[in-house]
């Protein structure tokens, strides 16, 4: 009877130990809050999300439209000299004259429209992949300030205007901005 009881004791054992190891097999790695990877072709370092913050239209947008908007920070490193970008991609339905503006909040962030090329700033190729072939493209510097309001925001809203100048808004709530949090801080290393 004792050895029956030592046998099945140590089935028990033997089947929680699987049952952890196959939950442990089931759980997702852990978020990278920053991907750094090197330009070859002009040596700039660059530091950017895994992936850029996805925000919803708060139009109806009818199913041919593209209801999605995308927005994410990258900062180059040209041999010590350290500078901040954000990235916004729209539809490009919403590619007015005007470039785009971005609520943190409810504080319109003091974005500055890059004006030069990529390539003034130390990169070869843009730190994004547009999510889609129709989707217009933006650049700006970023003050650290508004990286500081983007990383402990709530809410973030992108306005676009199309050519007729018809506003078009895109926004995110706290559960999509962690990432953002946690770039910030990989930053501040």
């Amino acid at each position: 009877m004792i050895a029956a009881n030592t046998v099945l004791a140590v089935f028990r054992r033997a089947c929680i130990a699987a049952f952890g190891c196959s939950l442990a097999a089931c759980t997702t790695p852990p978020v990278t809050p920053a991907d750094e990877r090197l330009d070859t072709n002009t040596g700039t370092t660059l530091t950017l999300m895994p992936r850029a913050v996805e925000l919803v239209s708060l139009e109806p947008r009818g199913g041919q439209s593209d209801p999605f908007a995308y927005l994410g920070p990258f900062e180059t490193n040209r041999m010590g000299e350290r500078a901040l970008f954000l990235w916004i991609s729209a539809p490009e339905e919403g590619a007015g004259a005007e470039p785009p503006r971005v609520r943190c909040d409810d504080a319109l962030l003091p974005l500055v429209p890059l004006a030069e090329s990529l390539r003034s700033i130390g990169l070869s190729a843009a730190p994004y992949t547009a999510p889609a072939p129709w989707s217009a493209q933006w650049y700006f510097r970023m003050p650290e300030e508004a990286l500081e309001c983007l990383s402990g925001a709530h809410r973030l809203t992108i306005e676009t205007l199309t050519a007729g100048g018809v506003p078009e808004r895109f926004a995110a709530g706290a559960e999509g901005l962690q990432a953002l949090a946690q770039f910030a801080a990989r930053l501040g290393q």
